[in-house]
């Protein structure tokens, strides 16, 4: 076998040093920048995405702290008007007592019916944002396309699994 033979050991190892300095040369110019940039766009994307995110869930809070301030306001308000019914009925005859009593039942129920609805836009808006979440970081992060079925499937389950 000719490479073994050590008369030629001296032509070898010039050709190996040419070779492999030809190939580090290419590497060092032409293959390591293009990885390395590619490294960095996608520590780019997703330092984007946390923020993103960072920002959905800042405006989620937001939603839900403007949601609860309601819900109190509106408690507070029916309380205020309970009282306000309690007094008055206090005076009034027992005809137009019983009349009040209806109306302010009537009144209450519809509170109520806002509260919860004001609630249920509250939860759904926030499924909403949550379900966008998903769907924005999932097709960032991982190149998954998801449809807004399957992403609100996803938050649903979610939300179950954490009670």
């Amino acid at each position: 076998m000719p490479q073994f033979d050590p008369s030629s050991f001296a032509s070898q190892i010039f050709w190996l040093v040419i070779v492999f300095g030809i190939l580090y040369l290419l590497l060092k110019t032409l293959a390591i920048p293009k990885i390395s940039d590619v490294v960095d766009a996608r520590a780019r994307r997703i330092e984007d995405d946390l923020d993103q995110a960072a920002r959905l869930k800042t405006e989620a809070e937001t939603v839900l702290a403007a949601y609860e301030k309601a819900l109190a306001d509106a408690h507070k308000e029916a309380r205020s008007i309970l009282q306000e019914a309690q007094s008055s009925l206090s005076k009034a005859a027992a005809e137009r007592e019983k009349a009040f009593a209806e109306t302010m039942r009537t009144k209450t129920a519809e509170a109520e019916e806002r509260i919860v609805a004001a609630r249920q836009a509250a939860v759904d808006t926030a499924r909403e944002v949550a379900a966008a979440t998903v769907q924005s970081v999932t097709e960032k992060v991982g190149g998954i396309s998801v449809d807004e079925a399957a992403a609100a499937k996803a938050v649903e389950a979610a939300l179950k699994e954490r009670g």
